[in-house]
């Protein structure tokens, strides 16, 4: 039995909905993943398609089992992906998610590459756009988001995001 279900979205297609309310910090799904690759690709005749993929550290793909697969973007992402210990991830919440709520991440986070889309999310601070790029973030979203990035992230992006850490810290006055 889940604590979520997908279910119609104001935000696009399907969304991910919580069925009972979670604290912050909470785990609220393991994903399952496949790993893609040229041995194992998509398989379209299962309805795999690429929407339905995550794309990870060292230009990792996986394929999203359901019904993880229907988490939408939002500007005010209510959950996030985290790493699992001994490999795998999760979806946890950032801040308290009520009954009925969907739950949403930021597609931002942890992406480093070209090309951005439309955002419908609707949230009062909708930024138009999402991002493919955590470093096209305005600095104030990469603030709320640095505790949240995953280790492959960090490691592969260290020097961009103490260049981001060495910019707050200004602000800050330090």
């Amino acid at each position: 039995m889940t604590d979520v279900e997908a279910r119609p979205s104001s935000i696009a297609g399907l969304g991910l909905f919580a069925l009972r309310d979670f604290a912050e910090g909470e785990t609220i799904l393991v994903r399952h993943e496949r790993e893609v690759t040229a041995q194992a690709p998509l398989r379209a005749e299962r309805g795999e398609r690429p929407q339905h993929c995550d794309y990870l550290e060292g230009g990792r793909t996986v394929h999203l089992g359901s019904p993880e697969r229907h988490l939408n973007h939002s500007c005010e992402a209510n959950a996030y992906i985290r790493e699992r210990p001994g490999g795998g991830h999760e979806i946890a919440t950032r801040r308290a998610i009520a009954a009925g709520e969907e739950v949403t991440n930021d597609y931002s986070m942890n992406s480093h590459g070209e090309g951005s889309w439309p955002c419908g999310c609707g949230s009062a601070s909708c930024r138009g756009e999402i991002e493919l790029d955590f470093f096209a973030l305005p600095l104030e979203v990469q603030q709320r988001h640095l505790p949240l990035l995953m280790g492959w992230f960090e490691q592969a992006h260290k020097a961009e995001l103490e260049s981001v850490q060495r910019r707050l810290a200004r602000l800050d006055g330090g």
